[in-house]
């Protein structure tokens, strides 16, 4: 049993058995207390006296052991059990103050229930009330997910100069005061920010959203030495740029040119002369991102990438982890201005020798205090310059490895984008279960500036990660109509084996949707898998190995291939 040794008000609810998710030396883990709630420490001679009943009155939760039923390795699995309790609860679950309830704006619902999951459960385990602001007909506004927001707030969410205004308006008008504004989505961090400063919420200046909105501003905080960076406006631009360089000293190639505001990958290309800079321009943002026709040239650096996250409060760095992005398609020494750089797998914690990360640690933090980022959860991605790793193939499987010869200069690192949010679905989920961090709770708490809860829950593990774990994506590579009703169930019915290792995985599109090409500029995924192991990482590797070789699904050209398919004909 789990019982406080202090006072105080409880957190969030769940929080035990959400900290030992995964943990082999816990059979069943049970909650008892309630969020908000106050829970007094017995005092230890009443303890002494206390019946089992009067224990568990106590008790705000419980763990059995898992044992394997000897009774001479009983006292050394009940020791394992306890170093665990101490590595995993070793954070402040009980308050000293108490924690009111709070109202909070949601400015965008996000498109389904598989990418919100999250949001909305952590702000139901803190006892937050969520009302969505969204276009009247969102899935948010009537369905089986109600349950999860207070109230639904219909709203005109064109991004336009008048959506903050609208949105102020809309909150204003509600019969009801909030306590905070928020949005996970690009598109809308800065009307959020905006409004929320117009409401007096806590938030960020919004002229920091505008900058790390745009990659070129971004750049222009710190720009690495021997780095070459410029901003055209669209095809017309480049051409312009191209006729009035001073030869013969000219572009130095390779070059990645992307939109200014994109989206994940799309748009970006490593190009490597003067015609495919021009192609490349041409297709740089099919979509629009919000920044017209504007792009960046920069520098291609060939060094490991990696994610690093960071959770601010006051400009205090609470908690951060580094995590390693695989080579793309375009790092590949195969590659031509064509492949894209979607991201193929992600893995934590990174393999970079400590003193790399340290220089990554400590870049970054210095580019976010040059930003002006004091709260707030952030989601960077850089490359290493003069790394001493490389990525190399070895038995049909890639991983970083050792160079042959250590590299001359010392190792830096290149800002690749910041985004003043907390990363995606599946990598919230993967560092929530690795390090015990939730970063869809502390983006809700930090903009209600719950500093309590905030330093509370931004405490990892004592341990450190508890696992090696990647995030393994398989990419669409030709678009279609998809044909599979049960992608990832026939592959756990045809290789069961296969998912031992994988805590969480999805098919992100379902019979009957169309799954856009390449082509048509907009990049994504067919699945993903995360893989976690306590072994090694090659363990992780290599079922993640297996499960690419072994993951089916089926696309058909047309909806009429789709009907004739579905009726044997």
């Amino acid at each position: 049993m789990i019982l406080p040794h202090i006072d105080g008000y409880w957190c969030r609810r769940n929080i035990i058995a959400q900290r030992f998710r995964d943990c082999r030396s816990a059979k069943l883990v049970r909650d008892f207390a309630a969020p908000r709630q106050h829970y007094k420490a017995p005092k230890v001679e009443a303890l002494k006296a206390s019946s089992l009943w009067d224990l568990l009155a106590a008790a705000v939760g419980s763990i059995q052991l898992h044992t394997t039923g000897s009774i001479t390795c009983l006292d050394q699995e009940l020791a394992v059990l306890e170093a665990e309790v101490l590595n995993r609860l070793s954070l402040p679950m009980l308050l000293p103050d108490p924690i009111p309830r709070k109202r909070l704006a949601l400015l965008h619902g996000k498109p389904d229930w598989t990418t919100t999951e999250g949001i909305y459960r952590a702000a139901r385990e803190m006892e937050i009330d969520v009302y969505v602001l969204d276009e009247q007909g969102h899935w948010m506004q009537d369905g089986p997910y109600t349950s999860f927001r207070e109230a639904f707030i219909p709203i005109d969410m064109i991004v336009d100069d008048s959506l903050p205004l609208r949105v102020v308006e809309a909150l204003r008008n509600y019969p009801v005061q909030m306590d905070g504004l928020v949005s996970f989505s690009d598109m809308y961090l800065i009307p959020a920010a905006q409004a929320a400063q117009t409401l007096g919420f806590p938030t960020s200046a919004p002229s920091l959203f505008e900058t790390c909105r745009d990659k070129y501003l971004t750049r222009m905080i710190e720009i690495p030495k021997d780095f070459q960076c410029v901003r055209v406006d669209g095809y017309s631009g480049v051409a312009d740029l191209l006729n009035n360089l001073d030869q013969p000293q000219g572009l130095k190639y390779p070059l990645i040119i992307k939109p200014c505001a994109g989206y994940g990958s799309e748009g970006v290309a490593k190009v490597y002369n003067d015609a495919e800079l021009l192609e490349a321009a041409a297709k740089a943002n099919k979509t629009n991102y919000g920044r017209g026709n504007l792009i960046t040239i920069e520098t291609y650096i060939d060094g490991p990438e990696v994610d690093a996250n960071f959770v601010l409060w006051e400009g205090a760095p609470l908690f951060s982890e580094i995590s390693d992005q695989f080579p793309s398609e375009a790092d590949l020494d195969t590659a031509t201005w064509k492949s894209d750089f979607l991201e193929l797998d992600l893995f934590l914690p990174s393999a970079l020798p400590s003193h790399e990360q340290s220089v990554v640690k400590e870049s970054l933090l210095r580019v976010l205090s040059k930003l002006g980022c004091h709260s707030g959860v952030f989601h960077m991605e850089a490359r290493m310059r003069s790394s001493s790793m490389e990525y190399r193939i070895s038995c049909e499987m890639i991983d970083l490895v050792h160079k042959a010869e250590s590299p001359q200069a010392d190792s830096s690192m290149v800002l690749i984008e910041n985004n003043c949010r907390p990363p995606n679905m599946v990598c919230t989920f993967a560092t929530a279960h690795t390090y015990g961090v939730d970063y869809y709770a502390l983006h809700h708490l930090i903009a209600l500036g719950d500093a309590a809860r905030v330093r509370a829950l931004a405490t990892p593990f004592l341990a450190g990660p508890q696992y090696h774990c990647d995030i393994a994506m398989i990419p669409v590579r030709t678009g279609g109509i998809f044909a599979s009703s049960d992608a990832i169930g026939d592959l756990e019915r045809r290789c069961p084996e296969l998912l031992r290792n994988v805590i969480k995985c999805g098919c992100l599109f379902k019979c009957g949707d169309e799954v856009p090409d390449p082509s048509s500029g907009v990049l994504t995924w067919i699945a993903f898998f995360i893989v976690a192991s306590s072994s090694s990482r090659k363990d992780v590797l290599e079922s993640v190995q297996r499960l690419r070789s072994e993951f089916q699904y089926r696309l058909v050209p047309n909806r009429d291939d789709l009907a004739a398919l579905e009726t044997g004909e």
